[in-house]
């Protein structure tokens, strides 16, 4: 059992390496093989990126952090589907800038 208070807030870039463990957390393998091509912590570097920059999937915009005695315990990811699909080329782009673009095409297969 954790001691402390039960506090929800907004999640922000500065939760980045917190919010990128806890999605990697919930993804498992299949973070490992979509974003880090087979390797966990590749995932997880590519996930804290992500959730530290705006308009995508992954991104704290959307994320509210829970802390139990001031430490990072659980994140709620949310938006509407609407959202979701306007977030696809916004994250395109921003998987190219971390990737490059024989990257994005290995990602996109592995999606496919």
């Amino acid at each position: 059992m954790m001691d402390g208070a039960l506090t929800i807030r907004p999640a922000t870039p500065d939760d980045a390496p917190a919010g990128a463990y806890l999605v990697h957390l919930a993804m498992g393998r299949l973070a490992d093989f979509l974003l880090g091509f087979n390797e966990p912590t590749r995932a997880r570097e590519v996930l804290t990126r992500l959730f530290a920059a705006e308009n995508n999937r992954f991104s704290h915009r959307f994320a509210a952090l829970i802390e139990t005695g001031g430490k990072a315990t659980g994140l709620l990811t949310a938006y509407p589907a609407r959202v979701m699909n306007g977030l696809a080329l916004p994250m395109a782009k921003q998987l190219l800038n971390i990737y490059g673009i024989s990257g994005v095409a290995r990602f996109l297969r592995r999606v496919g």
